[in-house]
């Protein structure tokens, strides 16, 4: 199933602690309006396997075992105008952050550690194969339950690279690095935030990570796959994403 890319544009959203309860809150729905957004906003490495979003994900470093790939859903990833970020960004001295909900399940089998791949975000023009694209970026991350309480940020690398011992050369993201510091049972749904912030480019995002149990990813996915399936090409409203989730 490829993600539902919402990307809501008329109405601040203000990404806070309650930021997942508060975009369902009714008051809310019916301000805001949302469009899909087609396949080609999908990255290019692992999408054989994965169909990543262009935007900071979760995953293990190898996504795939020896035997099989576990392949994860991205059930619906919303884009914000959100002002929440906007003022962490002056406070940072950021001349923008962007801010993303991207809510995806945990496929990978229990203690499995997950990692950020802020990779597709940052390199959204890398290809699936190639035998010469090679980016690493210098960046700073931090983790938060609460977007008021990030701790000091980190610099790490993040690199996009060809796998030369793998057929085809494709491309993988790399090192093993940015572990998540919070429990992320497959069995339980939990949220978190990310922050991330480009060294060179002082490009940013600010993420709320949503990780789906199973059994919360078996009634989204069907809700959100007749719901896309039947409004390709076509605007959805928040109110109509969000009552699929609920329902």
């Amino acid at each position: 199933m490829y993600p539902a890319i919402i990307e809501i544009t008329n109405r601040d959203l203000p990404v806070t602690a309650q930021a997942f309860q508060t975009i369902f809150a009714d008051e809310v729905r019916e301000y805001l309006r949302a469009s899909t957004v087609g396949t080609e906003e999908l990255a290019g490495p692992y999408q054989s396997s994965m169909h990543l979003p262009k935007t900071p994900v979760l995953h293990p470093y190898l996504p795939c075992g020896e035997d099989s790939c576990q392949i994860p859903s991205f059930n619906v990833v919303l884009k914000l105008n959100a002002a929440t970020a906007q003022e962490l960004a002056r406070i940072k001295e950021l001349p923008e952050i962007e801010s993303y909900i991207v809510i995806q399940n945990n496929p990978w089998p229990e203690g499995t550690q997950l990692l950020l791949r802020p990779h597709p975000w940052l390199h959204p023009d890398a290809p699936e194969y190639s035998d010469t694209y090679n980016r690493n970026t210098s960046i700073q991350i931090a983790f938060a339950k609460d977007v008021g309480e990030f701790p000091a940020m980190q610099t790490l690398d993040a690199s996009t690279h060809p796998d030369a011992g793998l057929h085809g050369t494709p491309l993988v993201f790399s090192p093993d690095n940015m572990q998540i510091p919070f429990p992320t049972a497959p069995t339980n749904t939990s949220a978190f935030y990310s922050l991330i912030i480009d060294n060179t480019t002082r490009k940013a995002a600010l993420c709320l990570h949503v990780i789906l149990s199973a059994e919360d990813t078996n009634k989204i996915d069907s809700a959100m796959h007749n719901m896309v399936s039947a409004s390709v090409g076509g605007a959805l409203t928040v109110n109509e994403v969000l009552n699929a989730i609920e329902g």
